[in-house]
């Protein structure tokens, strides 16, 4: 936490200023920003920042990743025919659970973990658009180790339920 926030204060401080955050001039002599996943300078959500005060922005930005990702995934747990209630349970599972709540205020891994709901709600729908815009913002969140467990897990998902896609057609 003592890293992320005074990365994305500085690339945020640099959009603010009109300028793409490319260097970050604080750590010795200067290092890259924007090429340092973790400051997420490119991260969609980072317009709050643009819109409030940074302290506030922050505040909001930690407080969507519970909200999205149990909106995200009881959405598709309904798109599985749960149940409301079971839905429901797994939403409020999946947004406060151990892993979530551990990372919660990184604001970074939260929000590339939030997406995954979404993603394979995409797949199962062949919302190809969305799907897109899912891989990319959690991309972008700014995490790039859970961002590749991410992928492989929705590809995993993809060719699991293509083979079972083709299983059905067959019998």
């Amino acid at each position: 936490v003592r890293q992320q926030i005074p990365w994305r204060k500085i690339a945020i401080d640099q959009w603010k200023e009109g300028t793409i955050p490319l260097w970050n001039p604080y750590n010795f002599s200067g290092v890259p920003i924007l090429a340092n996943i973790q400051a997420a300078a490119l991260y969609p959500f980072n317009i709050l920042f643009l819109l409030f005060p940074f302290i506030d922005a922050w505040t909001m930005l930690i407080m969507l990743q519970p909200l999205l990702a149990g909106l995200f995934m009881y959405w598709y747990l309904r798109s599985l025919k749960l149940r409301y209630i079971a839905s429901l349970l797994g939403a409020i599972a999946w947004s406060f659970s151990g892993f979530n709540v551990a990372w919660l205020t990184w604001g970074t891994i939260g929000h590339v973990v939030l997406w995954l709901p979404l993603a394979l709600l995409s797949i199962d729908k062949s919302w190809y658009f969305l799907l897109i815009l899912s891989l990319l913002f959690q991309f972008f969140a700014g995490h790039a180790q859970i961002s590749l467990y991410f992928m492989i897990v929705v590809l995993a998902y993809a060719v699991f339920r293509k083979a079972l896609g083709m299983r059905l057609i067959l019998a």
